[in-house]
C-alpha cells in the first residue's frame, strides 16, 4: 500500500502539480458498506476486505465471504492485488480532487469520483504500460457498468445528485463506471497538451 502511494504521489505531482503537505498516512479500515477507501485531506484508507489475503481465516478476507467456492477463493489473488493498487491509486487521487480542488461531491459526485478514477488509470497506465492499464481499469472501472447492467439498472445520466440515483449499484455503475469515461473521451478529443493544461488551469484557478 505504501509503495502504491507513494508511486501514485509522485505520479500525480508530476500530472497535476505539488502536493502541499508534509504528510499522507494510508491506513488500513474496517470500512463496511461495499467502499474501498475512504478519502481525508493528507490520509486515506483502504478497506481491510483487500488488504489481507483473499483466503484468511475467519473471514476476514474477501474469500470468507464468498463461502462455499471451494478452491475459487485462491483464485482471487491476482484480482485482489489488483483492486487494493487500484483503491490506493484512486484514494490518493482525492488529495487534488476534491482535497485541493473543491467541488461540490454530493451535487456533482461524478467530478471528483470521476477524476479520482481516472487518475488511478493514469497511475497504471505510467507505472505499467497501457496493456496492463487497460486490463487493469477494465477489472476496477468498467465492471462497475457491467455489473449494473447484468442486474438490470439501465444506462442513465452520470452528472446527478447522490439523492437521484435509484440505488448504489447505479450510483457505482454510473459515476465509478462510467463518469470516468468522459475524461478518457476528452482527453481524445482535445489532445494531451490542450486536456492536461486544462487539469492543471482548473487546479490552478
Amino acid at each position: 500500500m505504501l509503495d502504491v502511494a507513494a508511486h501514485a504521489l509522485e505520479d500525480y505531482e508530476r500530472r497535476f502539480g505539488p502536493y502541499p503537505y508534509a504528510d499522507f498516512d494510508v491506513a488500513e479500515a474496517a470500512i463496511i458498506g461495499g467502499a474501498g477507501g475512504v478519502e481525508f485531506s493528507g490520509l486515506v484508507t483502504a478497506a481491510s476486505m483487500l488488504y489481507k489475503p483473499p483466503d484468511a481465516g475467519g473471514g476476514g478476507g474477501l474469500g470468507g465471504l464468498l463461502g462455499g467456492l471451494g478452491g475459487g477463493a485462491s483464485m482471487l489473488g491476482p484480482m485482489m492485488d489488483s483492486m487494493l493498487e487500484f483503491v490506493v491509486a484512486h484514494e490518493a487521487a482525492h488529495q487534488w480532487w476534491h482535497g485541493l480542488v473543491g467541488s461540490d461531491s454530493r451535487e456533482h459526485p461524478f467530478v471528483d469520483e470521476g477524476l479520482a478514477q481516472y487518475s488511478a488509470g493514469l497511475y497504471l497506465q505510467d507505472r505499467y504500460g497501457d496493456q496492463r492499464a487497460a486490463r487493469d481499469g477494465n477489472m476496477n472501472v468498467k465492471m462497475n457498468y457491467q455489473m449494473m447492467r447484468m442486474f438490470g439498472s439501465p444506462d442513465g445520466a452520470v452528472d446527478r445528485p447522490i439523492e437521484g440515483f435509484p440505488s448504489s449499484m447505479a450510483y457505482a455503475g454510473l459515476v465509478y463506471g462510467k463518469g470516468p469515461y468522459f475524461y478518457s473521451a476528452l482527453r481524445k478529443a482535445l489532445g494531451d497538451d490542450a486536456f492536461f493544461g486544462a487539469l492543471k488551469a482548473y487546479i490552478d484557478k
